[in-house]
Order: C-alpha cells, then sequence, then structure tokens
C-alpha cells in the first residue's frame, strides 16, 4: 500500500463508524475492517536493531489492526470526551446519562455507612428502579395523546410505541416534505426515528415501520407477524391538517427541545409577543378556537 494510503482509510473507516446512524452502514464498515485486518503489507514499521559493531535496519510488517491499535487508539482516547459531548442518542450525550445515573445511584448510599450496608442499598435501588421502569411501561402502553387518536395512520401503533415516539411521528406526518430536499433530519439523527422523508403518507403505519428499540417489549412480538403483513391492503384516504394543527405541534417540539429555564423563558417570551400581536384577531365575535 502506498505511503499516506494507510492514513486516509483509517480515518474513513473511523468518521464512517462515528457518524453513521443506521446500523447497515456500521455492519459495513466493520466487514472492511475484518478483511483488511490480516492483511500484512499494510504498513512498514522501520525499527534500529543494535548488534556489536553496526545498527541495522529490521523493518517490521505490521496489520491494520495492530497499526490502528498503535496509531489511531491514542487519538481515539483523546477525543474521546469531545466526541461524547457532540454524539446525542435519544436526546441526550453519553456523558448526561453516566452522569445521571451515578449521581441518582449516589444520593441512596451513605458515605458513613458499612460496605454490606452500601450493597444492600444499591440492590434495594436496583429493585426499586425495575420497579418503576416497569410502571412506567404501564403507562407508555395504557396513556395515548389524543391528538394521536385523530391521526388514522396511527392507529395500528397506539399501545404498541412508546409515547414520545408517537407524538415525535406524529409531528413528522404534519410536515411536508420538499422535493429533492436533503434530509439531515433531527428526528433520524438523534432519535432513530424515520422522518418525513421516510414516513409513508398514504396508508396506516405499522410497527414493522417502526425500529424495535421504540416499540414496548409486550408488543414485539405482534411487530414480528406484522413484518409479513401487504402493506397494499393498508392504503387509507388522509384528509390535509388545518394550519392550527401544525402550529401547536411545532410549538410543542420546540418546548421539548429547550435545554434550560433561560430557553423556556425565551420561547414563552416569543410565544407571549405572537398573542399579543395576534389579540385583535381573537377578539373578534366569529372567531371559535377548534376542539382538540
Amino acid at each position: 500500500m502506498k505511503p499516506g494510503k494507510e492514513k486516509e482509510l483509517c480515518t474513513h473507516l473511523v468518521n464512517k463508524m462515528i457518524f453513521g446512524d443506521k446500523r447497515d452502514v456500521f455492519d459495513e464498515n466493520l466487514e472492511l475492517f475484518k478483511s483488511l485486518s490480516s492483511r500484512k503489507d499494510f504498513q512498514s514499521k522501520e525499527q534500529l536493531e543494535d548488534n556489536d559493531d553496526d545498527s541495522t535496519k529490521v523493518v517490521e510488517k505490521r496489520t491494520l489492526e495492530k497499526y490502528f491499535e498503535d496509531e489511531w487508539m491514542p487519538c481515539k482516547e483523546k477525543w474521546a470526551g469531545y466526541l461524547t459531548s457532540q454524539l446525542k442518542h435519544f436526546g441526550c450525550v453519553t456523558t448526561q446519562r453516566v452522569k445521571s445515573g451515578h449521581n441518582a445511584l449516589k444520593r441512596k448510599i451513605s458515605a458513613l455507612q458499612s460496605l454490606n450496608s452500601s450493597f444492600e442499598q444499591i440492590c434495594s435501588y436496583i429493585l426499586q428502579f425495575e420497579g418503576d421502569y416497569q410502571n412506567l411501561e404501564l403507562n407508555e402502553a395504557t396513556i395515548t395523546d389524543a391528538r394521536i387518536y385523530h391521526e388514522p395512520r396511527l392507529h395500528r401503533l397506539i399501545h404498541h410505541v412508546s409515547r414520545i415516539g408517537l407524538i415525535t411521528i406524529c409531528a413528522e406526518l404534519l410536515e411536508e416534505v420538499v422535493p429533492g430536499e436533503l434530509c439531515n433530519c433531527r428526528v433520524k439523527v438523534v432519535f432513530g426515528l424515520p422522518c418525513r422523508h421516510d414516513l409513508p403518507r398514504d396508508r396506516m403505519l405499522l410497527l414493522s415501520d417502526i425500529p424495535e428499540r421504540w416499540i414496548l417489549s409486550s408488543s414485539l412480538g405482534e411487530r414480528l407477524k406484522q413484518l409479513e403483513c401487504d402493506v397494499s391492503l393498508q392504503k387509507i384516504d388522509i384528509e390535509k391538517p388545518a394550519p392550527w394543527v401544525k402550529c401547536i405541534t411545532k410549538l410543542e417540539q420546540l418546548f421539548r427541545q429547550c435545554e434550560g429555564n433561560q430557553q423556556v423563558q425565551n420561547l414563552m417570551a416569543m410565544v407571549d409577543e405572537l398573542v399579543d400581536n395576534a389579540g385583535e384577531i381573537i377578539d373578534h365575535p366569529n372567531f371559535v378556537f377548534p376542539l382538540a
């Protein structure tokens, strides 16, 4: 391999593995890495070997795997903190997830108690955590936002997909798709959900259209059945949503994206300004708010 090509190839592989947002992309690069890892001619490493009289140059043939560990692992360790602070997963970065769980556990443990008491307290915390998770899953399966019932394309997903997943998909269905638009939607990149460019518009959505991570564990069996369902039988007529529905949904999305009280206050100030400017319209005797 020509000099410089090994660094270029490793850079390409690392970037695609880090920033790839689909499983098939990762699998493709993993197979490429495996196929190259056994090659002995990847890079030559020159070493000096001292003899009695002269120093001779020894050339060591390194595989891709050895080259990656020698040259790229220090780079990975150096930038790991930066990468985890930039890449989000389910709306949070990795550091936030770890710190949140660590702080929650520390609040349950006293620094003055014995080691046995600490383990008992950790066990109690885990049991309570599992119970809270089961209650949360039950609420996700039984409580549904009223807007979801008014969207016929989501009827097959109710009580099977998590609440925030349904709300996010419902908001994407209200968005119009611009022909030729570059798809880099936050919904797909951050949450791994189908965005407005991927969602079918003229049929009911099935569990097979939704990634498995967003489906409640009790409904995974139903998802397997729907993988063989004929989607052509799910065609329905869709009415165009009213403009006010899109506005309310967009406002809710902006509120969910706020990070901290200051952003919430800024958003509410913008809403108050819009309401004040629309006062003359709202006070009109013929103006009637639509039912939710």
